[in-house]
């Protein structure tokens, strides 16, 4: 974390208190100069997702979205979408799929990174930082892979016999989790054991409900990946390829 980010994040916490899980991600991911701000996707960045491991992936992707485009009676161009497009790796594909299909596709891509969107612009003209920023469509198609697991999330714990979220306080020049009594009586009915970790998607539920605005007839792919186990060790990031637990 870059030292700008990392100073507003102290102030936030030195004016209002201990902050939410989700408000030190949506910071530290999404904010100026976070994460995010650059293209971290890719062999020369931290991570790479599947489109980046074959072609196949974003080909096989889209061959399900030409079927919906038949679904829907072969609209014509046929608005595809692509939320969290990072680099435009399968964008690529998924444009000339199409082309040599002899589909007319107007792609729109939704990015946070300003830097990513900057590359995207050179595949559409289309290019938003927000899903909130796209036209609704009717009817269109709407393609997500392994952004839902990206998005700020909330972190609930139970100790004995009460629920407690865990927040991030500073100490000196370092951040630290604080557990603080939970004061949403929605999330209070999670069964936990004593000591169990949950996160609480708030922002990918906040995304689904725009998605849901956003499309008046149409389709959803979302790709993403899972885990059963529990606890924290679903909560971790990654640099230079490996994952980083804290």
């Amino acid at each position: 974390m870059i030292s700008d980010v990392a100073e507003r994040i102290r102030r936030r916490i030195l004016a209002y208190g201990p902050i939410t899980f989700a408000e030190f991600m949506e910071e530290a991911l999404y904010g100026r100069g976070g994460f995010y701000d650059a293209t971290p996707i890719g062999t020369r960045g931290h991570f790479v997702t599947s489109p980046h491991v074959h072609p196949v992936f974003s080909r096989l992707v889209g061959a399900a979205l030409e079927q919906m485009w038949v679904n829907l009676d072969r609209p014509i161009p046929l608005r595809v979408v692509e939320v969290g497009a990072g680099d435009g790796t399968m964008a690529r594909e998924i444009v000339t799929g199409f082309e040599r299909a002899g589909i007319e596709v107007r792609y729109e891509a939704v990015e946070a990174s300003p830097a990513a969107r900057e590359a995207l612009s050179a595949i559409t003209p289309n290019v938003a930082g927000s899903i909130v920023g796209i036209e609704p469509l009717d009817p269109g198609l709407v393609v997500a892979n392994e952004l839902l697991d990206n998005l700020p999330f909330r972190r609930i714990r139970r100790r004995g016999r009460r629920r407690v979220e865990i927040r991030i306080a500073a100490d000196g020049d370092a951040f630290v989790e604080v557990e603080r009594p939970l004061d949403d009586e929605q999330l209070d009915g999670l069964s936990l054991d004593d000591g169990e970790e949950a996160v609480i998607p708030t922002a990918a539920l906040g995304f689904l409900d725009a998605l849901g605005r956003t499309i008046r007839r149409g389709y959803a792919l979302l790709i993403d990946y899972a885990s059963t186990g529990t606890g924290t060790e679903r909560v971790h990031g990654y640099r230079d390829h490996r994952v980083v637990a804290d």
